[in-house]
């Protein structure tokens, strides 16, 4: 229907409600200002229809212009790894080469030495080695004592897993929490699933991005209905340093290293895209 009118007969069959179920859920939407019923002439006959609010017509209508440009000349674009699996596989590379206990110093040169065959055009942080391996430290499969990596049989199921299953099962991982202060566990699913808004898109900039997310990582960055003079808006948040800051942590480290997105940068600025499998857990959300 046009004009975000909807016939209550098809809200009761959608969502098959009982008569009583649909006059509670049609009320709790009054009460919470999202629609209200009223009689519209639909071919020549009165129907009772669900009918948005004008502040939230103009709110959805504005959602509608909060668009994130998908980057088009990829020719300067540098991955942080080619594979969008690339950070379970060096976690793999690591376990493999702990055949014995090592100094964590030759498990590094050996993983960057192995990651500079598989990308050479990337530069290979030392931060980045550090996270791998403390990854691996975090979840267990790796036991660091006097310098040294030991390998533990709590990782030899996860090796014979494929790529995907070894993404989901770190995503999932009880020990793989996401530490981050003044942000609570809600913060971060809120964080996660602002990745939803460019699902279709290809390569976009994070400071793009960032402009046209309302992730609600906290109180204060709540999109609310306000009064302005005798009518009501819907105020969209803003980010300060350190939310914005811990939003690109969710996207650049946690969900980087699950495989849900690809990370890289275009000429020193910073980018992302969803992956295949970013898409299938995030689509519905």
């Amino acid at each position: 229907m046009k004009n975000f009118l909807k016939p209550q007969i098809y809200i009761k069959d959608k969502f098959s409600f009982t008569d009583e179920e649909l006059t509670e859920a049609l009320i709790f939407l009054e009460l919470n200002f999202i629609c209200f019923v009223t009689y519209v002439e639909i071919d020549c006959e009165y129907i009772e229809t669900a009918t948005l609010f004008t502040e939230y017509k103009t709110f959805l209508n504005h959602l509608k212009t909060f668009k994130t440009i998908e980057i088009k000349d990829l020719d300067n674009l540098i991955k942080k790894r080619d594979s969008d699996f690339g950070f379970v596989q060096d976690m793999h590379f690591v376990l493999e080469s702990l055949q014995k206990p090592s100094e964590i110093k030759s498990i590094k040169d050996k993983l960057k030495k192995h990651i500079s065959k598989i990308d050479p055009k990337i530069h290979i942080a030392n931060s980045y080695l550090d996270s791998v391996i403390d990854k691996l430290i975090k979840i267990k499969y790796v036991s660091f004592k006097d310098n040294i990596l030991s390998k533990n049989d709590s990782s030899n199921e996860w090796l014979l897993m494929d790529n995907e299953k070894k993404v989901l099962h770190l995503y999932y991982h009880p020990l793989n929490t996401f530490q981050y202060e003044n942000f609570n566990e809600i913060s971060l699913k809120e964080a996660e699933k602002s990745i939803s808004k460019v699902i279709n898109c290809g390569y976009v900039y994070f400071d793009d991005f960032i402009i046209n997310s309302f992730a609600n990582v906290s109180e204060e960055r709540s999109i609310e209905l306000k009064p302005f003079g005798k009518s009501y808006k819907y105020v969209f948040p803003t980010y300060n340093i350190e939310e914005t800051k811990f939003i690109k942590s969710v996207i650049f480290d946690r969900l980087f290293e699950a495989g849900i997105v690809s990370i890289g940068s275009i000429k020193a600025k910073d980018c992302f895209r969803v992956t295949k499998l970013g898409k299938l857990l995030f689509e519905e959300v």
